[in-house]
C-alpha cells in the first residue's frame, strides 16, 4: 500500500507567472517573457520570432550591443 493513500490529497503550489509583452529591438515583432516578477529591471531574453536576444532593462527592451576589443 503506498504512503500517499493514507493522507489526503497533496496541493501542489505553482508560482505565478507574469505575462510580459516586448517588441524586439531587432526584428520589431512582439515578443512575450513569462517571469514572476511584476517588474524587470536587469535581464537577458531571446526573441520567439528571430531567436536574437536581446536585453531588459525596467521593462523597456533594448538591443544588446556587441563590442570586439580584440583589436584595439
Amino acid at each position: 500500500m503506498s504512503e500517499l493513500s493514507n493522507h489526503e490529497s497533496v496541493d501542489v503550489l505553482v508560482p505565478p507567472f507574469n505575462a510580459h509583452v516586448f517588441r524586439c529591438p531587432y526584428c520589431k515583432n512582439y515578443t512575450t517573457l513569462l517571469s514572476p516578477h511584476s517588474f524587470i529591471s536587469f535581464e537577458k531574453s531571446e526573441c520567439e520570432n528571430c531567436a536574437r536576444e536581446f536585453l531588459i532593462e525596467n521593462d523597456m527592451a533594448q538591443a544588446i550591443e556587441h563590442n570586439s576589443y580584440a583589436n584595439d
